[in-house]
């Protein structure tokens, strides 16, 4: 038996102020910090112990992994990855606007089908189908999965549509029913594997916002 744990940033500058983040290398908020500790209390209470955490090259997947395994003292010989395969979603020109502004110009339909689609392609930058395909998929098969069968418990720290596309994948969600997925800042989603790597359970934890 394993454990993979899926656990979104805290609340940055940009989620505050309602920004569209993508790539840019926002800092977390104090109560962002203060998400991630909840969000370490409440793995301390699923999870004996960690051996392996992953997240993305952006710093407040780093610093929500560091204060989660602040809370967590289970594992001194635990090993720490970053991986740009667990970045956010690019953006493209929409990268830094503010939301609302986004939705004032185009309406809700098309606000919500460039932020929460499947295959909607946005100018230079990515579909959700490009994240998961290209970056979340492959990484879980070629690196988590292999230290899941191997009986490692397995932190993983990202943003919300790589997080996104690791549940459709997991869940095997079909294409039509993404938008229906979203997590909270530090959300946490605890997925318990047998010894052939089937999905025995499944728990969520809300913290936080959806931003």
């Amino acid at each position: 038996m394993s454990k993979l744990i899926l656990a979104r940033h805290g609340e940055t500058s940009f989620n505050a102020e309602g920004r569209w983040t993508g790539l840019t290398d926002v800092p977390l908020t104090e109560r962002g910090r203060d998400e991630a500790r909840r969000a370490g209390r409440y793995i301390a209470g699923q999870v004996d112990e960690i051996n392996v955490a992953h997240y993305s090259m952006l710093r407040r997947t780093y610093a929500t992994t560091i204060a989660i395994l602040g809370e967590v003292a289970c594992c001194p010989n635990i090993d720490i990855q970053a991986h740009a395969a667990l970045n956010e979603r690019n953006y493209g020109i929409y990268t830094g606007e503010q939301k609302h502004d986004v939705r004032e110009r185009y309406g809700d339909e098309e606000f919500l089908r460039i932020r929460r689609a499947w295959d909607y392609p946005i100018p230079g930058g990515e579909s959700l189908k490009d994240v998961s395909e290209r970056r979340i998929v492959p990484l879980h098969q070629n690196i988590i999965a292999p230290d899941l069968m191997a009986g490692k418990n397995s932190l993983v720290v990202s943003s919300n549509n790589p997080l996104r596309a690791y549940v459709k994948y997991l869940d095997a969600i079909p294409d039509s029913e993404v938008l229906g997925i979203e997590l909270g800042t530090a959300e946490v989603r605890i997925y318990d594997f047998d010894d052939n790597l089937n999905i025995v359970s499944q728990t969520s934890h809300v913290i936080g916002d959806v931003h």
